[in-house]
């Protein structure tokens, strides 16, 4: 294995493979500042040491993580050979995966400082469950891929396909189906459901900073 360190990033890979690990670092610091303005955070600015990126190249799946035990990004970065995105797969996870962390980083607030010295890095895991949740995440990061490149899944005709026919034609699911699913009725998964969440609440209410202002009360209200 091999090593790049960036301004906030410690990029890891499998020896051999510089060219792919300068792609994946410049497209990281390149979108850490654009990934937080609606959010109140850049990524990884509320922490002065680097976070390990992983690069997995040699995967049959692709995807991407971003995790706090321990805090790391891991990136697959085989792109899918069945149902490939419209933006290039680099940037794609450059983009949604950095908005991740840019969303984690209020676990790092003044106010949490107690909980991080007692329990560490386990701390942000278990807030951002409590407070934003895995559909107010994953809906957050496809509206930001969607606002920073020009082929996001939300501008995909069949990402949210699904839910205009089920509209017009009265197959109505309630919030909880479609956060977890039906077992009798079909559902389209969460991010689809955290998408029209997000970028409904910021497009209804008028509110580009919706997701700051969230996270804003987090911290000021404790």
């Amino acid at each position: 294995w091999s090593f790049i360190e960036t301004q906030r990033y410690s990029i890891i890979y499998p020896s051999g493979l510089d060219s792919l690990a300068s792609v994946y670092a410049r497209l990281l610091e390149q979108v850490a500042e654009p990934v937080g303005r609606t959010l109140g955070y850049s990524a990884n600015g509320m922490y002065s040491k680097r976070m390990p990126v992983v690069l997995h190249t040699r995967t049959a799946s692709s995807n991407g993580m971003v995790t706090w035990t321990p805090r790391r990004m891991e990136l697959l970065t085989v792109p899918d050979a069945y149902a490939p995105e419209a933006t290039p797969w680099e940037r794609q996870l450059a983009v949604h995966e950095s908005r991740h962390v840019a969303q984690l980083q209020f676990g790092n607030e003044r106010c949490f400082k107690v909980f991080n010295i007692l329990f560490g890095q386990i701390t942000t895991g278990a807030l951002s469950g409590i407070y934003p949740g895995q559909v107010f995440l994953e809906g957050d990061a496809v509206r930001a891929e969607t606002a920073l490149t020009s082929a996001g899944r939300g501008r995909t005709a069949d990402f949210l396909e699904y839910y205009r026919l089920s509209a017009t034609e009265g197959e109505f699911r309630d919030f909880w189906q479609w956060r977890y699913g039906s077992q009798r009725l079909y559902t389209p998964d969460y991010y689809r459901a955290g998408y029209i969440l997000s970028a409904g609440m910021r497009s209804y209410l008028g509110v580009p900073d919706f997701t700051e202002r969230f996270y804003g009360r987090i911290h000021e209200h404790h």
